[in-house]
């Protein structure tokens, strides 16, 4: 005798789940286009840069969680917050080694041109390229034990001669200047090649520290005397960095958000974190994989140019 065809039960209910998955993700896309009609009250926006600050993102998979924003979903993020009615000020979370010195004055211009409130917020670490990203904020609220400063730039230039010499590998380059394989790793730095590396990292600084001091001069507890003393590309703590005048209040994520929210000008207001658009299945896959947490290494480098790492780490 043959079972009669159709949909099981269970099938039916899965089916009905997976539907109500897919719209609320559509909801919440077309929310953040379209402005949220739905929420009653203001909203602060929170931009997450975590990690890296890189244009580079490794492979995908939308059986895996999401990576965390590029450079350019995190601009698009800031201006998909500008460009909603109801968002009124936005949190600029930040935790950050650092990185590529090109996306972190992207992002830096991009904040500091903010027609709306820019309140950063420094997690565990907003160190040098993420210092840099956050300090056209209008206000930066730090944790006391965050990892912050950092102001400097390096470049990184890795020699494998000796080695070369030893298992006997003739490793010869043949070029049209002395200085086109400047870096490469089949020879030492000459005296001529740092000097033209040194002129770099010597301009790229000057700009970063430029740039922190025209958006903190002025601010309570800043002196130029001691910004010059930790311009050495030290790091420092939250607390290290309000006493010297880096930052303009300790205090946690909450603080942030309230501050944004004074800014604005409202009492009254709703949290509304603004994801990168990557399509309805990625986002409901991501969605599923929450919460994931990426932990990264201060001494991460990232630019790469002709064996030379150049970044703002």
């Amino acid at each position: 005798m043959k079972r009669p065809q159709g949909i099981s039960i269970i099938g039916m209910l899965a089916l009905i789940i997976i539907l109500f998955a897919v719209a609320m993700v559509l909801l919440a896309a077309i929310g953040q286009v379209l402005g949220v009609v739905f929420l009653s009250k203001p909203c602060i926006a929170e931009v997450r840069i975590e990690s890296e600050i890189t244009d580079r993102k490794p492979p995908t998979s939308i059986f895996a969680p999401e990576p965390p924003p590029s450079t350019k979903e995190i601009l698009e993020m800031i201006s998909s917050a500008e460009e909603r009615s109801d968002v009124k000020a936005i949190v600029l979370y930040v935790d950050s080694p650092g990185g590529e010195v090109i996306p972190s004055r992207e992002i830096y211009e991009r904040v500091k041109s903010s027609r709306k409130p820019v309140v950063a917020y420094f997690r565990s670490m907003a160190a040098s390229g993420g210092y840099y990203a956050a300090v056209g904020s209008d206000y930066i609220v730090s944790e006391p034990e965050t990892i912050t400063g950092s102001i400097g730039v390096r470049t990184t230039a890795v020699s494998l001669a000796g080695l070369f010499d030893k298992v006997g590998i003739n490793y010869t380059s043949v070029t049209s200047g002395e200085l086109k394989d400047m870096g490469d790793i089949g020879h030492n730095l000459t005296a001529k090649e740092r000097a033209v590396l040194q002129s770099i990292v010597d301009e790229i600084f000057g700009e970063f520290k430029d740039t922190v001091y025209e958006n903190r001069h002025g601010r309570p507890r800043f002196s130029d005397d001691r910004f010059e003393e930790v311009l050495d590309g030290r790091i420092l703590t939250g607390k290290q960095a309000y006493q010297i005048g880096l930052v303009d209040e300790l205090g946690n994520e909450t603080r942030a958000f309230n501050k944004a929210a004074e800014l604005a000008g409202v009492s009254e207001y709703d949290k509304c974190e603004i994801s990168p658009q990557r399509g309805i299945l990625r986002s409901f896959m991501e969605e599923l994989a929450k919460p994931v947490h990426v932990n990264v290494n201060i001494n991460t480098n990232i630019a790469q140019a002709q064996g030379t790492r150049v970044s703002y780490t």
